[in-house]
């Protein structure tokens, strides 16, 4: 990573000075300038090639009458205050880097404001980026819009300034391509128990994009992928972000300028809701969330591995030694209301004998048991009178059992019989006159009782694993009356969260902490950089849940999601089938028996098989995995045919592969080709089903495949492969 202020041209054509900031990270090569006061990006290639000083320069310099490229889109990050879009008038004051960590400070000189902007690589083939923005001026100012990133993604079939008859240099004619030049890979459902729904659309012309104002990130992710159809090279993009957010795109497509028929790409990712977002006071800095970035050939698989080796590298905090990746119970499903004591021990004992290492004590530990759970949130000190020695002596049953103990807490949020909500009223988020029943975090004093409630739940009960839950809709977020503006808390909201959370992890190195909002209503990577891992969905039937599973590993790695197919009775399919999704993901279960007498001998004996595989095979691969999604499209709304994953050692050396037949497939096998072998190995195959071992050539498997019996809907096949 470099910036430059002057450098030499490939001919003797004069080019002013002017600052350039060069990221270069794998093989992505990212350019921004500040060119005659406006701070525009420049370039962003997947092949390694950046451009040179005098093409940025023709590029960007033009002049009033200028429209082509479309300048304001091509801004690199957007920011309104106080009624004005600031796109102009920027001026360089000073910048540092570490060749890793850039900083880029920009002062405007119109309106007192201060922008630094951060970029960071890791090697991976992504960027960061995020703005610090600062108050200069005496009085208070108001941020209407921040995008931390944007500008132009890509140009297809642009000529340039090419005469007519060296026009078949283009990379391609956009006329022949079948759809559009740009194609969005994103979730096409974000509603509750839908989450995952990822799909390929064509980016129409003109304005389009996506969107969460559910006051948290939502059952969609903030995050999508964008494919040049006449290039090949894929854009992944992420906002770090749990609030209400926008990924707005604008596909400038003019095929009536033919013969120069030529498309533009531009990207807007921002922070959402009624403005203003943020009031700052005279010398006040807000910190934007983080927007992650990244650019390459390849098809999905390859965008989804870069994605994940990303995550991993530079976002998912290393879970504690000796605690990576646990078999969990969570008690949730053998509950469905209060829980009595005595089905919790037996619940704790069978689980030790069936393999589990960690027990999640969930909801219905605390409150009067004759009330439902959810209306006595927030009094965290009453604990439910069926559990008669108390929370802590369940939870030490664990431990004595060999098992770490962790515990279920909502504590944003607070039930209608709790007597904090009657006693601070003030204490929580107001939209419009009207109370919500979430605490309000924007206010120091309310972020304070809300750390010193979670550390003290830890404290009291010693805990091995925190589990956070949310499960209200807070919409546009609260809002408060500021300096003569009516402020929309989320921003300030979240960054106290992020806060106490990173205190927490600072406080407790060796705490697991869970994370679930009615499933995966908050599983973006601002929250996955506080939390080891999370659930990703509350529909629990097991074959919606393992096409939820499918798009949630297309967008997080698959050992940091918690599938939880069949909670309890819930949803039909063959135990292996069942159990063989959560080999793909953080292992958890529930309601494993309440009694020997219900036990299912060979019921009992798949789930031991089923965790001794997730032990012995799967976990020790699953944290450095490439996944490879051989369907990756899947619809809630269809019965849908086959679902078929491949996790692979990065060496070629292992890989196992789940082979589960849907509803609507036809015939009795699935030809499965692995992508993630060596030609050069020969390997053993195990098909844990039908009890067969063979032995292929590595190449063979890759050219020819193999057939894979499945003999009917909802069952499956595990593949476990070894190189010999």
């Amino acid at each position: 990573m470099q910036v430059s202020h002057s450098g030499i041209t490939p001919t003797s054509a004069e080019v002013p000075d002017f600052p350039v900031l060069r990221v270069d990270s794998d093989r992505l090569v990212y350019q921004e300038a500040l060119i005659n006061g406006q701070y525009l990006g420049a370039h962003l290639s997947a092949m390694g090639r950046p451009k040179q000083r005098l093409e940025i320069w023709q590029d960007l310099q033009g002049g009033a009458t200028s429209d082509r490229p479309l300048r304001t889109r091509q801004h690199a990050f957007m920011l309104e205050i106080d009624g004005q879009l600031l796109t102009d008038r920027w001026e360089w004051t000073g910048s540092h880097t570490d060749g890793v960590h850039t900083v880029v400070a920009l002062r405007h000189q119109q309106r007192p404001v201060a922008v630094d902007v951060h970029t960071s690589c890791d090697g991976t083939s992504f960027f960061t980026r995020h703005l610090v923005i600062t108050n200069t001026g005496d009085r208070p100012c108001a941020i209407a819009k921040v995008a931390p990133w944007s500008g132009l993604a890509w140009s297809a079939g642009d000529k340039g300034v090419l005469a007519p008859e060296h026009f078949s240099s283009a990379d391609v004619e956009l006329q022949a391509l079948p759809h559009s030049a740009f194609t969005l890979g994103r979730m096409t459902d974000s509603s509750w128990a839908n989450e995952g729904a990822f799909d390929w659309v064509p980016l129409p012309a003109g304005r389009s994009g996506i969107e969460s104002m559910r006051g948290h990130s939502g059952f969609g992710a903030p995050s999508c992928f964008l494919r040049n159809e006449a290039t090949g090279e894929l854009l992944a993009i992420d906002l770090a972000w749990s609030g209400n957010w926008s990924i707005t795109l604008f596909n400038d497509f003019e095929p009536a300028r033919r013969p120069r028929c030529d498309a533009r790409a531009y990207v807007e990712v921002a922070l959402a809701g009624p403005a203003p977002l943020r009031v700052l006071e005279p010398g006040e800095s807000a910190e934007t969330p983080k927007v992650h970035v990244g650019a390459l050939f390849g098809d999905l698989d390859a965008a989804i591995q870069a994605r994940h080796r990303h995550i991993r590298t530079s976002v998912a905090p290393p879970q504690p030694q000796g605690a990576q990746h646990l078999v969990e119970l969570n008690t949730w499903a053998a509950a469905q209301g209060q829980i009595t004591e005595e089905q919790l021990y037996a619940e704790i004992d069978l689980a030790a004998e069936l393999g589990a290492e960690l027990f999640m004590l969930d909801a219905n530990w605390f409150g009067n048991a004759a009330s439902d759970w959810i209306d006595g949130l927030g009094d965290w000190n009453q604990e439910s009178p069926l559990l008669t020695k108390g929370v802590r002596a369940a939870l030490d049953r664990a431990r004595e059992n060999g098992l770490r103990a962790g515990l279920w807490v909502e504590p944003e949020r607070v039930g209608s019989n709790s007597k904090l909500l009657a006693d601070k009223p003030e204490w929580f988020m107001h939209r419009r006159g009207q109370v919500i029943p979430n605490l309000d975090l924007s206010q120091p004093q309310v972020a304070e009782y809300f750390e010193n409630t979670i550390t003290e739940i830890i404290d009291r009960y010693q805990l091995d694993c925190f589990r956070i839950d949310y499960n209200l809709r807070v919409g546009e977020g609260g809002e408060i009356d500021r300096d003569g503006y009516t402020e929309n808390i989320l921003w300030r909201y979240y960054d106290a969260l992020y806060k106490v959370f990173d205190t927490i992890r600072e406080r407790y190195p060796k705490l697991l902490l869970e994370n679930c909002s009615s499933g995966g209503g908050r599983t973006d990577l601002g929250i996955m950089s506080r939390f080891h891992w999370t659930q990703v969905t509350d529909h629990f039937a097991p074959a919606p849940t393992a096409r939820i599973l499918n798009g949630a590993t297309i967008t997080l790695p698959p050992e940091l999601c918690q599938p939880y197919p069949g909670r309890g009775a819930q949803g039909v399919s063959d135990i292996d089938f069942l159990i063989r999704v959560r080999l793909f993901g953080h292992f958890n279960f529930g309601a494993s028996f309440p009694a020997v007498q219900d036990r299912n001998p060979a019921t009992w004996e798949r789930w031991r098989h089923g965790i001794e595989l997730y032990k012995d095979f799967c976990r020790p691969l699953l944290p450095t995995s490439r996944m490879f999604h051989h369907t990756p499209i899947q619809r809630q709304t269809e019965p849908g045919e086959w679902i078929v994953w491949e996790c692979a050692d990065p060496t070629g050396d292992r890989a196992y592969a789940g082979i589960f037949r849907l509803q609507a497939a036809e015939g009795d096998s699935y030809h499965f080709r692995p992508r993630g072998l060596r030609t050069d190995r020969a390997y053993r195959i195990r098909y844990d089903t039908a009890g067969w071992d063979r032995e292929l050539d590595g190449g063979a498997l890759i050219d020819n495949g193999i057939r894979v019996p499945v003999a009917s809907a909802l069952t499956s096949e595990l593949l476990l492969i070894e190189a010999v």
